[in-house]
């Protein structure tokens, strides 16, 4: 899930657009998931587009409790807060790696905490593993 927000990000999606985005990520990754033939676990391997609850709701706050995601609110506040967020990179001119180094209290808002890069290629070819 930090993965595909953070896609979102870096595309500088409008808080607007960014569940529609999100939501067709998050099928995306499912079918990519199942293609690659993991059976088991994949939440909308058998809904598919017909997907009511997204996996990002049922993982958001274990990605709080984890301390992957930062931000503090809901996952609606999130996504309408990326146009502020992103207005506040480009005032301080910042890239994702200088903004990593913000804290909570600092001078901005951080929304991923030490995520790994993302693969070229994802969401192609992912596993589970």
């Amino acid at each position: 899930m930090p993965w595909l927000y953070l896609s979102l990000e870096e595309k500088r999606i409008p808080s607007s657009k960014v569940a529609e985005r999100a939501r067709k990520l998050e099928i995306l990754l499912a079918q990519e998931l199942e293609s690659s033939g993991e059976t088991e676990a994949v939440i909308g391997r058998f809904a598919k587009k017909r997907l009511q609850r997204l996996p990002s709701s049922v993982y958001w706050q274990g990605l709080r409790q984890w301390d992957i995601r930062r931000f503090s609110g809901s996952q609606e506040e999130y996504h309408r807060s990326l146009d502020l967020f992103y207005e506040h990179q480009r005032r301080h001119g910042m890239s994702r790696a200088e903004f990593e180094g913000e804290s909570e209290e600092g001078s901005g808002p951080l929304n991923w905490h030490s995520i790994p890069n993302i693969p070229d290629n994802f969401p192609s070819g992912s596993t589970l593993d």
